[in-house]
């Protein structure tokens, strides 16, 4: 049963945050995107979590309130960070380096404006080819969901604050990976409405490297079992998210390429290690964390 919840002013005040850490000139692009947005009621809030260059000094010349972290925290709690600071009834979320449409702030606000009782609104995230838009449109993560639920990419959401202060936000364990996922599963689950909006549109730079595909084979494996587990808690739910789980560690396919010459030894390492320690630690704080999961789908 759908939440009812009371009628957002006409034009709203939106909060839009943005946790940031060593990006000062994509940040820079950035917030110059947000500066020509068609939609005007809105203030930005920076979390600049741990950064070590001059991303401070960057923010000094912006109308922009700014939360400031001696060491970084990443995505989820700086995320909850800004929604702390927030004095909009609308908190919207986007990457440092993402670069919005003019009218992407407008685009959300109208869905919730035109759509009663809505509590989150998220957009299409585009590939961003250097400085080049192109319509290579990047899927919002389905993980487990399948058609279920509606979920969309963190880098660009929205959330009525009332809701996100009731669901406490983002899991703070999911550092990165799934926590928009997370909590659009939440959500649905307590009853809440969510939609995707198209013409809410940012587009969003490919990360790429080993070192960086190590980090996320990691925190993909650890955090689908995490959330999984988690929020959805019947025996057969449990034993069909071990069963994947395994087959998700992709532990024989990256033997079967290391045999057939296609990784090194120590890229098979690396990712056998990460998949392994991934499922246990998941595995292991996803059956914990059944027990701080009230039946409103909050977070104790």
């Amino acid at each position: 049963m759908e939440k009812n919840l009371p009628p957002l002013p006409q034009s709203p005040l939106v909060t839009v945050a943005i946790p940031t850490k060593n990006r000062r000139d994509l940040l820079k692009r950035c917030l110059d995107a947000l500066l020509k947005q068609s939609y005007a009621n809105f203030e930005i809030v920076v979390v600049n979590d741990g950064s070590t260059d001059d991303t401070d000094e960057l923010l000094e010349k912006y109308p922009v309130r700014v939360v400031r972290n001696s060491q970084s925290w990443g995505p989820s709690i700086a995320r909850n960070q800004g929604t702390e600071k927030a004095k909009g009834d609308i908190v919207c979320y986007i990457d440092d380096d993402a670069l919005p449409d003019e009218d992407w702030l407008a685009a959300l606000v109208r869905r919730f404006s035109e759509e009663k009782d809505m509590a989150g609104v998220g957009g299409m995230l585009y590939d961003l080819d250097g400085e080049t838009k192109t319509n290579q449109c990047t899927s919002p993560p389905r993980y487990w969901v399948g058609d279920r639920f509606t979920v969309f990419w963190g880098g660009n959401a929205a959330f009525r604050k009332d809701v996100l202060e009731k669901m406490n936000g983002f899991d703070e364990f999911m550092e990165f990976g799934f926590e928009e996922v997370d909590l659009c599963v939440r959500l649905s689950l307590s009853g809440y409405k969510l939609v995707i909006e198209p013409k809410a549109v940012v587009w969003h730079p490919e990360r790429t490297g080993q070192a960086k595909e190590e980090k996320q084979c990691y925190y993909t494996v650890r955090n689908g079992m995490y959330y999984r587990l988690k929020n959805f808690t019947s025996i057969n739910d449990t034993i069909t998210i071990l069963k994947d789980g395994l087959k998700e560690s992709s532990i024989f396919s990256n033997l079967f390429k290391f045999f057939r010459g296609y990784i090194s030894f120590k890229t098979l390492r690396l990712r056998l290690y990460a998949a392994v320690v991934g499922t246990i630690v998941g595995t292991f704080y996803g059956f914990k964390a059944r027990r701080r999961v009230s039946g409103d789908g909050s977070q104790k």
